[in-house]
């Protein structure tokens, strides 16, 4: 009988904070946590939020639309 060792699971996840964490980061800023300090308290207390394509792209739009603004 042969046993395969498995590889690891990613144990971090890409999010955008939703507000200021106490030593973690300030609202907007893209980080790297690790699972389960996301899953059991940045999710529950609605502070944080996973990245996704669509959500990269909406902060992008929305970083060009305040640059535009400072500009006039």
């Amino acid at each position: 009988m042969v046993i395969l060792a498995q590889k690891k699971a990613k144990k971090t996840r890409k999010v955008i904070l939703k507000e200021d964490v106490s030593y973690l980061g300030n609202k907007g800023q893209l980080l790297d946590v690790k699972a389960w300090y996301y899953r059991n308290f940045l999710l529950p207390m609605g502070k944080a939020q996973i990245v996704t394509p669509i959500l990269i792209k909406a902060m992008t739009m929305l970083e060009k639309e305040l640059k535009h603004r400072k500009n006039w």
